[in-house]
C-alpha cells in the first residue's frame, strides 16, 4: 500500500526524474500537409527527441505551453538515373511554441532535404534528416525556456491559488499536476514543492478512507480475502 501511495501521483503525470523540469506538450496533428500517419508519427518522435536532448519533458498532455511542428514541401523533383529515377524532396520544418491561449512564444525553421527511389522513400529520408542535436534548435529551446521560466515566475501566486482551489474540491490529481508543471528554476519552487506535499497528504488521506471503507464493507460480509 505504501508503494502504491508513492507512485500514484506520477501515474498521470511524468517520471520522478522529470519533476521540476520544464515541460512542453507536443501538439502534432494526426496528419501534416499530406503526410501519412506513419510519417507524421516520425516527426512527433523526432520532436520529442529534440526536447529531451535539451532538458525538456515532452510527455505531458496537459501543459501551459506546447510545441507544434509544420512541414511544408516546397520542391519535389525527379532525377533521371540509369536503372531507375531518383526522387528529391526539399521541405521546411517549422517549430512553434505557444501558450495554451494561443499566444506565440517563439518559432524557428529548418530546411530539409531527402531522396529515394520512390516519393515515399524520399519523404522518409527527408524526415529522418531532422537533426536532433542541431545548434539552431538548441538556441531556439534555450531562448524559449527563459521565456517559460519568466511566465511561471510572474504567476507563482496564481498557480498556487488555483491548485488550492482544486484541492478544496478534492480534485487532488489536477491540483498536483498544475503544481508539477512549475520548473525548479522559478524562485517560488520551494513553496510549490511544499504545497504539493501538503496536497499529496490530503490525497493520501482520501485514498486511505476509501480503502478502509471498502475493507470494512468486505469484513461485514465475511469477505476476508
Amino acid at each position: 500500500i505504501c508503494t502504491l501511495f508513492t507512485i500514484i501521483p506520477f501515474c498521470f503525470a511524468q517520471k520522478t526524474d522529470d519533476v521540476g523540469k520544464i515541460t512542453l506538450g507536443v501538439d502534432v496533428p494526426t496528419q501534416i500537409n499530406g503526410l501519412d500517419e506513419v510519417q507524421t508519427g516520425k516527426i512527433r518522435t523526432k520532436l520529442q527527441q529534440i526536447c529531451t536532448k535539451n532538458g525538456i519533458v515532452s510527455s505531458w498532455s496537459t501543459n501551459s505551453f506546447a510545441v507544434r511542428p509544420s512541414f511544408d514541401i516546397y520542391q519535389f523533383e525527379t532525377v533521371e538515373g540509369g536503372m531507375q529515377n531518383i526522387y528529391v524532396v526539399k521541405a521546411e520544418l517549422t517549430l512553434t511554441i505557444t501558450q495554451n491561449d494561443g499566444t506565440i512564444v517563439n518559432s524557428t525553421s529548418k530546411t530539409l532535404k531527402g531522396s529515394g527511389n520512390t516519393k515515399d522513400k524520399a519523404l522518409y529520408d527527408c524526415i529522418a534528416s531532422i537533426p536532433i542535436t542541431d545548434e539552431a534548435f538548441q538556441s531556439f529551446l534555450t531562448e524559449s525556456k527563459k521565456k517559460i521560466i519568466d511566465y511561471y515566475q510572474a504567476r507563482c501566486s496564481d498557480i498556487m491559488l488555483k491548485a488550492q482551489n482544486y484541492a478544496k474540491q478534492e480534485q487532488y490529481e489536477t491540483a498536483i499536476a498544475i503544481l508539477m508543471l512549475v520548473p525548479e528554476e522559478v524562485s517560488c519552487y520551494e513553496s510549490i514543492a511544499n504545497l504539493t506535499e501538503e496536497i499529496y497528504g490530503a490525497y493520501q488521506d482520501k485514498l486511505c478512507a476509501q480503502l478502509t471503507s471498502a475493507a470494512n464493507a468486505a469484513i461485514a460480509i465475511q469477505d476476508y480475502y
